[in-house]
């Protein structure tokens, strides 16, 4: 899986970023820490999904200013968003297959019904 690091600086900013191929979540961290003596925090994400942070904790809020705060209230919110939009998406395409593998199915027994001599109803699909 492709993973990014960020090294973040005592402010709080992004300051370096590294892509790197890792076979879990446990490698990318382990890799991260090795890097951390360069910057006071890293931040390991896979895609949209944050797997950890490593070094500094986040700023109390009595030494940043709230809109600070809500910045990144607002980006963890944000990515729980997209990352939940995502399976919904993934949702709905397995979801519109299976309606697909129905109406195919509906379709094989009305005709054999038909060839049945079986009486016939009209149905219409909508997407």
């Amino acid at each position: 899986m492709l993973y990014r690091i960020y090294a973040i600086n005592a402010e709080d900013h992004i300051v370096h970023r590294d892509d790197f191929e890792c076979g879990s979540d446990r490698e990318a961290i382990t890799q991260a820490s090795s890097l951390q003596a360069s910057s006071p925090a890293m931040e390991v994400w896979e895609g949209t999904r944050q797997v950890a942070r490593i070094g500094m904790v986040e700023r109390e809020t009595n030494g940043s200013s709230n809109s600070d705060s809500r910045g990144r209230l607002l980006l963890r919110s944000a990515t729980r968003a997209v990352s939940e939009h995502r399976r919904l998406a993934a949702e709905h395409v397995e979801l519109r297959d299976e309606m697909r593998r129905l109406r195919e199915a509906n379709e094989k027994v009305r005709a054999q019904s038909a060839s049945l001599g079986a009486p016939q109803r009209q149905v219409i699909y909508k997407e």
